[in-house]
């Protein structure tokens, strides 16, 4: 037998206990059916042939006892440590070699059976010292918690040989892009001058000379520097950084309101102040429920948002727009408006004469440029490609540690997101003390910082 639904199970479950013991189970019951019953706390899955767990079902936050010994086990799922609750687990005869990092995360753990599986040699050591089941949790946790810290340490030294390859890369392009351009003017401003000597940045020091200015050399960190915060690329970063962060914090602010709303609808459907709110928070909680994504959740998120601006911010628009115009800064925009269409014409006007003249000129030097290509041009090209190719490379390094970053630290946060919405729909009790609990923690790191 595969597995069982949900009226099956529903013949196996007595209290707060779900027995599935020696039923000839080869896989666990769906999710979709084990969160239906939300006074399970404790499952038995003990002598089946089950050779996996999904990753989903670990997420059962009141999970608190489970039975998987005498099955096929080769692995636990990568988020075991999602279930906070879990006080016993017992995986005595499987052929588990290895623990997932996720294991460190079970603080609460207080029995482990890991009796009868072939363990790494490393990890059967651990816990060789172990004289009950409550030890050998007590040292598995430990252990595990050394190995995910090592594996951190690992990744983040990888990381930094991997951006002092780059940057190295970065610098020998350049430098050797410098060098060829400096030696190519010095020879043009003085044929027989030997330039064959020790490297330098010649270019660097005619410029120097040409604005001045010491003829001091300049070092490659300071050739390469990055603009200044007040040059015009770092006010375009600015403004863009200011316009993310806050859209973020609108969005962080506004998806807050319409949780609470959905908590005060789900105390009672005339709670709600967000209007035309109530089918998206019937559907939000029932898709809590069943886990399952709601079909029309973005059309009627979208309509409480059209409402909730109509509502509420509109009408505060409309009288700062009044003020305006009694100030008469309506029809001094309007003027400004104006004056801008004017001399963007003639600018546009003024580019197009330009940019006609520059391709008679080009069209005219196009000859020369050929001759130079073939002759030295290349050169540069196949620089210009080779720093093109190794910043594609960056941008593409940048990116996979952006989506390490997001599945290592944002995956743990949403699975926890999840089971607090769980609980606030379904044990508020358990939710109010989990709340509790994490707040405790944070004042507690508060004040060892201060």
């Amino acid at each position: 037998m595969s597995r069982k639904g949900v009226k099956e199970l529903k013949s196996f479950v007595n209290g707060d206990e779900m027995d599935l013991s020696s039923q000839g189970l080869t896989d666990p019951p769906k999710f979709a059916d084990l969160i239906k019953f939300t006074e399970v706390t404790s499952i038995d899955l003990a002598s089946n042939s089950i050779v996996a767990l999904p990753n989903e079902f670990c997420v059962l936050p009141r999970l608190e006892k489970l039975d998987l010994s005498g099955n096929q086990l080769v692995c636990l799922p990568d988020n075991i440590g999602a279930l906070a609750n879990l006080r016993k687990l017992d995986l005595y005869d499987n052929k588990i070699s290895f623990l997932p990092l996720s294991f460190a995360r079970l603080k609460n753990l207080q029995s482990l059976d890991l009796s009868n599986n072939p363990l790494e040699e490393e990890l059967k050591r651990a816990v060789s010292v172990a004289r009950n089941a409550r030890e050998t949790a007590s040292l598995a946790i430990k252990y595990m918690t050394i190995k995910a810290a090592e594996h951190d340490a690992a990744t983040k030294t990888q990381k930094k040989i991997k951006k002092k390859a780059i940057n190295s890369v970065y610098r020998e392009v350049n430098d050797h892009i410098n060098e060829k351009i400096g030696r190519e003017n010095v020879l043009r401003a003085n044929p027989t001058r030997n330039v064959c000597g020790p490297k330098e940045n010649v270019y660097d020091e005619r410029m120097h000379k040409k604005e001045g200015r010491p003829n001091e050399k300049r070092t490659a960190a300071q050739v390469n520097q990055p603009p200044k915060e007040g040059s015009f690329l770092g006010v375009i970063g600015n403004v863009i950084k200011s316009v993310i962060k806050t859209g973020l914090f609108l969005t962080v602010i506004y998806a807050a309101l319409v949780g609470f709303n959905c908590y005060k609808y789900s105390e009672k459907p005339t709670n709600v102040f967000l209007p035309n709110s109530a089918k998206f928070c019937q559907e939000a909680i029932s898709s809590i429920n069943t886990q399952t994504w709601p079909k029309n959740a973005v059309p009627n998120l979208v309509l409480v948002t059209e409402s909730s601006y109509k509502k509420f911010v509109l009408p505060r628009l409309l009288v700062v727009r009044e003020k305006l115009d009694h100030y008469g800064v309506n029809s001094i925009c309007k003027t400004t408006i104006a004056a801008v269409q004017q001399y963007s014409v003639k600018a546009i006007d003024f580019a197009s004469d330009a940019s006609n003249a520059a391709v008679i000129k080009a069209k005219a030097y196009s000859k020369d440029v050929t001759v130079w290509y073939n002759k030295k041009g290349y050169k540069y090209v196949q620089s210009f490609k080779a720093a093109t190719f190794k910043l594609f490379d960056f941008v593409m390094e940048f990116l996979e540690n952006v989506v390490e970053v997001i599945v290592k630290w944002f995956g743990p946060a949403w699975h926890e997101f999840v089971d607090l919405v769980y609980l606030l729909v379904n044990d508020r009790d358990l939710f109010v003390t989990k709340m509790t609990n994490h707040w405790n923690t944070i004042k507690a790191s508060v004040t060892r910082r201060v």
